[in-house]
């Protein structure tokens, strides 16, 4: 983490910032990565998996990590953890819901009673971020109710 810089008057007020944080402030124009290598959680929620798999392409630009090698990832590159999550039961429940619900997209009959409750919570999920992905999209703005589900993006303890 950075050092911690003396406390400076700000907007009538006294503040005390690391470096680390002072450098993450958004330049006009430039895109500010949307997940540094240390927010990703030990143990990612099955909410936070889905939102960041449906927003794969939004995690790492190698062309803009300076630790990324030519055309590569860099050692901790939030891609590489989202693969690893994978085999998590997180990520194994993730893949399950992802396969029932292109079953029954596809038209396979399946009962509600042969759906685990945990499977049909995870697609229930699914199809909730997936329509805040497509109104970010048509708004180009966040969703107003991303603060709630910011909380719930938070690794389950």
């Amino acid at each position: 983490m950075g050092t911690l810089r003396p406390q400076t008057r700000r907007g009538g007020r006294l503040s005390s910032e690391s470096r680390h944080r002072r450098a993450r402030r958004r330049l006009r124009g430039v895109r500010r990565p949307k997940l540094t290598c240390g927010e990703w959680p030990e143990k990612p929620s099955l909410r936070f998996l889905i939102h960041w798999a449906l927003r794969r392409e939004q995690l790492c630009d190698p062309g803009l990590c300076p630790d990324a090698p030519d055309g590569g990832r860099c050692d901790h590159c939030p891609l590489d953890r989202l693969d690893a999550a994978q085999s998590s039961e997180a990520g194994l429940l993730l893949r399950r819901a992802l396969d029932l619900r292109a079953a029954l997209k596809l038209g396979v009959r399946i009962g509600l009673d042969e759906i685990r409750a945990d499977e049909f919570a995870a697609i229930l999920l699914i199809v909730e971020e997936g329509d805040v992905l497509e109104r970010e999209r048509l708004s180009g703005q966040k969703d107003p109710r991303d603060a709630d589900r910011q909380a719930n993006l938070q690794p389950a303890n």
